[in-house]
């Protein structure tokens, strides 16, 4: 996947009939900016599910636990 960095930095040859450079740089700055913001918005989803798979680990235990009983889950000692 392209980074913000790639992005920005590209650079292309120039032709007689091409595009004008600052149309071109203009999209390329837009095109990094929604990147990075995309990036951003996918770091904080990952945390939120990572929260979240730890919350349904932790119920699972508690089901278990309730599952089995007090009364059956005794350590030796």
């Amino acid at each position: 996947m392209l980074t913000s960095e790639e992005i920005r930095t590209v650079t292309f040859e120039k032709s007689m009939r091409g595009y004008r450079p600052e149309d071109v740089d203009a999209f390329l700055e837009q095109v990094a900016a929604g990147v990075d913001q995309l990036s951003s918005e996918k770091e904080d989803l990952e945390k939120k599910l990572y929260i979240l798979a730890q919350k349904v680990e932790e119920y699972r235990d508690q089901e278990k636990y309730a599952e089995i009983g007090p009364h059956q889950c005794t350590t030796a000692g």
